[in-house]
């Protein structure tokens, strides 16, 4: 499920939500840089809390399709220890 427009800034995509995540969608038309605010990581991370699912920041540059995902280093170390069975 996609919240679009979402919070309405500058690199605001939406909210998306699937089974396992909350993620607070961002894009921006700079094809180089972003500037990264905390507090998109406090709101995805409260959200996902109440909701009982992991919490993830997306983001995507312009000019490209490719998807680059923030999340928190323990969600980040349950991934790699997937990875090592």
């Amino acid at each position: 499920m996609v919240s679009p427009g979402s919070g309405n800034g500058k690199f605001v995509k939406g909210d998306v939500t699937t089974k396992e995540f909350k993620i607070e969608a961002k894009r921006t038309d700079n094809a180089h840089s972003i500037s990264f605010k905390r507090e998109w990581l406090t709101k995805v991370s409260h959200q996902a809390f109440s909701e009982r699912r992991l919490p993830a920041v997306a983001i995507e540059f312009g000019g490209s399709d490719e998807q680059f995902y923030v999340l928190r280093a323990s969600e980040f170390q349950l991934f790699v220890a997937l990875l090592r069975e």
